[in-house]
């Protein structure tokens, strides 16, 4: 009997699809309002799907499964792997076969699991925000920083997102990750005063960390001013100290070696990208000499400790570690074989370490690259300033409370 069900719902299946055909047509223009974090497949399809097999199973008399087995940790791991609903049901129903069960009992549809999933997500975020009162702090520093993620309804589309996270007491917690329909101050500031109001942090928020750009930083139009607006009192600005220190090198790139460009790459770093496959990685050339030449013995070797330490912190981000590594390898103390010349990676301005990575990389190869004159001398002096005064202010800038005297330490050195 189940098997004549399923023969007569695929037989007749094609007959009720093309009397939604229309409706299918007509609800395809409501596609744009679905624009919120939710299930992977799009809602008004979802929705015209269920009504079809409604109908299917109305005028055949058929029975769908009602045996639920969906439970929070299944949507848990659908969620966390990415999976679509209509992948969800191949495995699932795969997995209940092959245990045994008889798959027709059992409630295996793409609505069905789109159903559980929002309930498991509401409840989850519902009870996040429970534990999250039971341990309120009595201030919170908020961060917030735009980044372009891949559109939740049109393929191949990207749009603005603004991630909104509080710290407070060594810890931290993501309040949020609104749309923005356009990057600037106030649209910001809307976006994080919204998220605040609805974790009842709006009281909370002392402290400001955002990056020094002007559709954050501006006096008239700047996030923090409307955020200030909102608030009807001032509140304390850190701005994101690696966007200060970073401002720092570019102008030093741009000084000693003349480049500056409005292109979003570097086009000097693009040498050593075309010509990495043919390079003798092994045979590179250290910068001891031009360091000993302004460096005592004593200075070297405080160096050199104080890098092998940083190296040794497992929360240093890989960036970070090149450009430790790179800067051991130009001492000429490298007695690591852990530590190697990794290739090229993003040449980009908006990768902070870009400049110095591929400085000490340009500079390392130097024998087997074309450089000028005017080019070498303007690495070598960015490969010192890096090692002797620069890496270890950028390493110990994002502590706030250490800021001052390591910005007073960065000027003297």
């Amino acid at each position: 009997m189940e098997q004549e069900n399923r023969r007569a719902k695929a037989h007749h299946s094609l007959e009720i699809d093309d009397n939604f055909m229309d409706s299918s047509e007509e609800s395809s223009g409501t596609e744009d309002i679905f624009d919120q974090p939710g299930p992977s497949s799009n809602i008004a399809q979802s929705s015209l799907e269920e009504n079809i097999n409604a109908q299917i199973e109305l005028r055949m008399g058929i029975v769908r499964g009602r045996k639920c087995f969906l439970s929070p940790k299944i949507m848990a791991i659908l969620d966390r792997f990415h999976i679509s609903q209509r992948s969800a049901v191949f495995i699932l129903e795969a997995v209940a076969e092959s245990l045994g069960h008889n798959i027709d009992e059992l409630a295996i549809n793409q609505n069905t699991i789109q159903r559980y999933r929002e309930d498991f997500r509401k409840t989850k975020a519902t009870r996040i925000k429970e534990l999250f009162k039971e341990n309120e702090p009595s201030f919170v520093c908020v961060h917030w920083d735009s980044k372009l993620l891949p559109a939740l309804n049109v393929r191949d589309l990207k749009s603005e997102r603004l991630p909104i996270i509080v710290t407070y007491k060594d810890e931290e917690k993501l309040l949020g990750v609104p749309k923005l329909e356009n990057s600037s101050g106030k649209e910001q500031a809307m976006a994080v005063w919204n998220v605040l109001k609805d974790w009842g942090l709006e009281d909370k928020a002392q402290i400001l960390c955002s990056d020094s750009t002007s559709s954050n930083t501006g006096r008239i139009n700047g996030a923090i001013t409307f955020l200030e607006l909102y608030a009807d009192r001032e509140m304390t600005y850190f701005p994101c100290r690696h966007h200060i220190y970073e401002l720092v090198l570019r102008s030093v790139f741009e000084y000693e070696l003349n480049e500056v460009t409005s292109s979003p790459d570097v086009a000097f770093f693009k040498k050593i990208r075309e010509k990495w496959n043919n390079l003798e990685k092994e045979n590179y050339m250290d910068g001891y000499k031009y360091l000993n030449a302004i460096c005592s013995e004593s200075e070297i070797l405080r160096n050199v400790n104080y890098l092998s330490n940083a190296l040794k912190n497992k929360n240093l981000k890989n960036d970070y570690q090149e450009l430790v590594e790179l800067c051991i390898v130009f001492i000429g103390r490298k007695s690591d074989s852990t530590i190697k010349i990794r290739p090229p990676g993003a040449l980009h301005h908006a990768r902070w370490m870009a400049k110095a990575i591929y400085s000490f990389k340009i500079f390392l190869f130097r024998q087997q690259l074309s450089l000028k004159m005017s080019e070498l001398n303007g690495l070598k002096n960015i490969c010192l300033f890096l090692v002797t005064v620069y890496v270890k202010s950028w390493l110990e800038s994002s502590s706030a409370i250490g800021a001052p005297l390591n910005d007073l330490m960065f000027l003297k050195s």
